[in-house]
């Protein structure tokens, strides 16, 4: 779903398409100008025909546009930013920075896509209307029949309620409500989008080998897709209520051993087998307070065989001043909003007087990270990781200091 082009901006929202949405284009406008045309203008040229069926897929895709315009602007209605606007094989998508941040804006958000879709259906079709009445021109009455059926159509099957479709958030949203809980919502609408995406991709293939219809590729693929999307919802939503629902301090190593800085990144890793590999030394000047912060893993990769002989841990370490530090009541997720704002992945956490209490490198996170089984459930290491987050432990690491 990555843009290829980038077209531009549309209401400050910047707007592309990836080079998968030819297909799309070719398909339809051979599908218009070689089957549904024919039928109410069988006298019309092929040039004629390809023509309409080109204008009517240009409108079409300009009406997918509106469709995630209508995400956007209720999105940004809600303080929640938009990265851009891209369309592609499967229509379109809006890149939110973030999620909702209510359980009505998700609601409004999601439901504002379809809502313009349906509108574009009634107007295309009011407009048939009208062109019967007024100019029975078939040709412009067929695009017109065509473009208002397909918005309808668009509109309704978003409204299925199964994620990553807008129905989903709907009934996410609805959930949420009710629960209070965004992301076990998310996860049962994800579960909802597994089940359909695999009802699509079986209905796809029936339409394939059983009924011999060449458009079930396309159900297969939209099945497809939903039941990928839907796991993605679903790992994603898992892993925001571990972070969420786990502090900092729950997975802080507690007085980390410190180590001089003249000590070489070879001498640091024989060490570190026995004391931890991924915890956050702190590095010492002269016995005095940490001058910063030293992971052995991080160093390893960083420096090369050769060079771990003579190369000093002060040389790779990560100095006190690039450190995050960030207080133990914290959440994780809010520690890795702080390293995504570019802080060196080491941070020194707090206590509630403000002194320091420990570290915490991405390597005591990434339990956390754990991927979930297919219906979001956590897997053993993220359950163990999940229950000593609760009990308030902490890794268990030996604290001597080295040198």
């Amino acid at each position: 779903m990555t843009e290829s082009i980038r077209l531009g901006r549309l209401l400050g929202i910047p707007i592309g398409v990836n080079w998968s949405i030819v297909a799309v284009a070719v398909l339809f406008s051979f599908a218009l100008a070689v089957q549904a045309l024919p039928r109410s203008a069988p006298d019309s040229s092929l040039g004629i025909r390809l023509t309409m069926a080109s204008i009517a897929v240009v409108v079409f895709f300009a009406s997918i546009l509106a469709h995630e315009l209508g995400h956007a602007m209720a999105a940004q209605a809600h303080g929640v930013g938009v990265h851009g606007i891209t369309l592609w094989l499967l229509g379109g998508v809006a890149k939110l920075d973030r999620q909702a941040p209510s359980a009505r804006a998700e609601f409004q958000i999601a439901v504002a896509g379809p809502a313009v879709s349906l509108a574009l259906g009634v107007f295309f079709l009011s407009l048939t209307v009208i062109l019967i009445a007024v100019a029975p021109i078939p040709l412009l009455v067929a695009v017109a029949a065509w473009l208002g059926g397909v918005n309808v159509i668009l509109a309704l099957f978003n409204l299925l309620p199964a994620a990553p479709l807008d129905g989903g958030r709907i009934l996410t949203a609805l959930l949420w409500r009710r629960s209070g809980d965004p992301e076990e919502a998310r996860i049962i609408a994800g579960r909802c989008g597994l089940l359909l995406g695999a009802a699509l991709v079986v209905i796809g293939v029936v339409q394939l080998l059983g009924l011999a219809q060449v458009g079930g590729w396309v159900t297969a693929l939209v099945g497809a897709f939903s039941f990928t999307a839907a796991r993605a919802e679903i790992a994603g939503a898992a892993v925001r209520r571990r972070l969420l629902g786990t502090t900092v301090l729950a997975v802080t190593v507690p007085h980390p051993p410190s180590v001089p800085d003249s000590v070489m990144v070879g001498q640091l890793l024989d060490w570190a087998r026995d004391d931890g590999a991924t915890i956050a030394h702190g590095v010492v000047r002269w016995g005095q307070k940490p001058i910063g912060y030293v992971v052995p893993a991080d160093a390893a990769e960083g420096v090369t065989d050769a060079a771990r002989s003579w190369t000093s841990v002060g040389q790779v370490m990560v100095a006190s001043s690039a450190a995050a530090r960030i207080s133990g009541s914290s959440s994780v997720d809010g520690l890795l909003r702080v390293w995504e704002r570019g802080s060196a992945p080491v941070a020194v956490v707090t206590g509630a007087d403000g002194r320091s209490v420990g570290t915490v490198t991405d390597h005591q996170v990434r339990p956390l990270l754990t991927p979930p089984d297919l219906w979001g459930r956590d897997r053993p290491q993220a359950e163990s990781s999940s229950s000593a987050a609760a009990d308030g432990g902490t890794a268990p690491v030996s604290t001597r200091s080295m040198g």
